[in-house]
């Protein structure tokens, strides 16, 4: 997958951030406009992608975007097949000595595809160079909405997705300061009883699509509007160090 020079090109992992079009970095962008090649990651052929859509608003719908199919599936082989499949596709760019660059919510090493992505291309073409343009992530966003910090002085941080044992919440809360939740999708209402139970309501915000136009924030989840949703939320826990 090389071209008769040998040479192949560089793969760009670019964090657009959470929603918000201005959030996209000035590094991100540059790269964006020198790449032959936008791949995207959309949840199917037909199914539009948030991460495009931020950088189309950002003023760069000109670019050659592509689509990269990664299934809402939590099937090992059916995700392990769409990785394969993507990484072909951008080796083929590669492999022809053109950059390429694919873009993700948030940052592309917080519960990215992109690492599975660039797993793949290192597999099939090891020559290929590899950079990551960070981004800004939801949970920095939200705190922005919320005006409070995350975490101050000495304060312990964790970051993890909705467990499904959500028992570990209360274990969790003896060791750290603040808990963000990722991974929320349908099981909002569950994770607010369970928050709810440990007495920490009124110490736990909830912010739903930071960044974008219909974006929800909520100080205090005993004012969580009825029809609050948890597909692309975070729920942020200040625990006082408590049970």
């Amino acid at each position: 997958m090389r071209d008769d020079r040998g040479v192949t090109g560089v793969l760009y992992g670019v964090g657009v951030g959470p929603g918000d079009p201005g959030l996209l970095t000035l590094k991100g962008r540059d790269i964006l406009l020198r790449v032959s090649t936008v791949f995207v990651p959309a949840p199917g052929a037909d199914k539009p992608s948030l991460a495009m859509s931020i950088v189309e608003k950002a003023g760069l719908e000109d670019l050659d975007f592509r689509r990269l199919v990664f299934p809402m599936s939590r099937d090992e082989k059916t995700l392990a097949d769409s990785w394969d499949a993507a990484a072909a596709e951008v080796c083929a760019v590669l492999g022809s000595g053109k950059d390429a660059a694919f873009i993700t919510l948030g940052d592309p090493y917080v519960y990215s595809t992109f690492s599975y992505l660039a797993d793949g291309v290192r597999r099939r073409l090891p020559s290929a160079k590899i950079e990551t343009v960070p981004g800004i992530t939801t949970m920095n966003l939200a705190a922005a909405l919320l005006n409070r910090p995350l975490v101050e002085g000495g304060e312990r941080l964790c970051l993890l997705p909705l467990p499904e044992d959500l028992g570990e919440i209360a274990v969790l809360a003896r060791s750290f300061d603040t808990i963000v939740l990722y991974k929320i999708a349908g099981r909002l209402r569950e994770a607010a009883a369970a928050i709810a139970g440990l007495g920490l309501s009124d110490s736990t915000a909830f912010v739903s699509r930071a960044g974008l136009p219909d974006q929800t924030v909520v100080p205090a989840l005993d004012g969580l509007p009825a029809d609050a949703a948890g597909y692309l939320s975070v729920l942020i826990v200040k625990t006082g160090r408590r049970a």
